[in-house]
């Protein structure tokens, strides 16, 4: 006879989405994440040391508008010359790859195109963390998340993404 007040019972393994997806650890995601930011700080800061941003910014004069607009651009033209392919093809940058582990959708597990990336994990996130007051917070959540037991950031819960190995 079955006890209506048993709780229910699953097979559950910490990490394991299906048979053939692990997530990826919290510790590579997180040196991938440095390494990814790295390579873009070795792109950008040039580029604002090149426009005067930083000369801007240490005298205390206002910015004007090209200042704050062309290194966003040539950063987004940077992350998707150096990443862009990778992701669209395999769900990964430059430092998952190298790590062996990709974004993929949360539910199905498929690689997802390239633009849904964009605008759906990397989009809400820039905005987001650029708000006045409460951006940091965002960026706060972003990082706590991950140490809930699905090993997802706010910005996977976003794009109904995850982040697996790739073997």
């Amino acid at each position: 006879m079955n006890n209506i007040y048993e709780p229910p019972s699953s097979d559950l393994v910490e990490g394991q989405i299906s048979s053939d997806q692990v997530l990826a650890s919290r510790g590579i995601r997180l040196v991938a994440s440095i390494i990814d930011s790295l390579i873009m700080a070795v792109i950008i800061v040039p580029v604002m040391f090149a426009t005067g941003y930083f000369e801007s910014a240490m005298s205390g004069s206002s910015f004007e508008l090209q200042l704050i607009v062309l290194p966003i651009i040539i950063g987004i033209a940077a992350f998707l010359l150096v990443n862009g392919y990778f992701l669209h093809t395999q769900g990964q940058t430059a430092a998952k790859k190298m790590f062996g582990i990709r974004i993929v959708r949360y539910h199905d597990g498929e690689i997802i195109p390239l633009w849904e990336i964009i605008i759906k994990r990397f989009a809400p996130m820039a905005i987001l963390g650029n708000l006045p007051i409460i951006g940091g917070l965002f960026g706060l959540l972003n990082a706590v998340l991950i140490f809930g037991q699905e090993k997802r950031c706010l910005h996977d819960y976003i794009a109904g993404t995850k982040v697996v190995n790739v073997s």
